[in-house]
């Protein structure tokens, strides 16, 4: 079967993934609704102002960490002959915090003030956003790993 490092990176899909990721990303800030949603979906359009490609070259340069992030659930979840969106949901603290500890070590070097003022500014509602987002993110990657 493979890792699912190994899976999502590979050339054959890698671009199909990058595209569903930045799907995902737009339908969930879209989605979003309330004083919260207005203030996600400003930040969203104010970075995406100042560096229209912005999205898709962050899920290009995060995939890798991310699937790395997720290998042993992943794993798991195979190991558990368990559908990975059904162990996603289960796990979903756990599938949160591996992603967000990827997020939060790259926002270090990140040169660009607004980009990383309004992640800092964002980060405290991060884990209940992301979370909501785990049968989507469970759903993509079956549909990107089953053969």
């Amino acid at each position: 079967m493979g890792k699912l490092s190994e899976r999502l990176i590979h050339t054959t899909i890698r671009d199909k993934v990058i595209k569903d990721c930045c799907a995902l990303i737009e339908e969930e800030v879209q989605g979003k609704s309330g004083i919260a949603g207005l203030v996600i979906k400003g930040a969203y359009q104010a970075v995406k102002r100042i560096k229209p490609n912005i999205i898709h070259q962050a899920v290009e340069a995060l995939l890798p960490e991310f699937a790395q992030a997720l290998d042993p659930l992943y794993e798991e979840a195979i190991a558990q002959a368990m559908p990975v969106q059904s162990y996603f949901m289960q796990n979903q603290s756990q599938v949160t915090e591996a992603l967000l500890a990827i997020t939060d070590k790259r926002i270090e070097n990140v040169s660009i003030t607004l980009v990383k003022a309004t992640y800092q500014k964002l980060r405290s509602g991060a884990k209940k956003h992301v979370e909501s987002a785990i049968p989507k993110i469970g759903s993509m990657i079956e549909r990107h790993t089953t053969s």
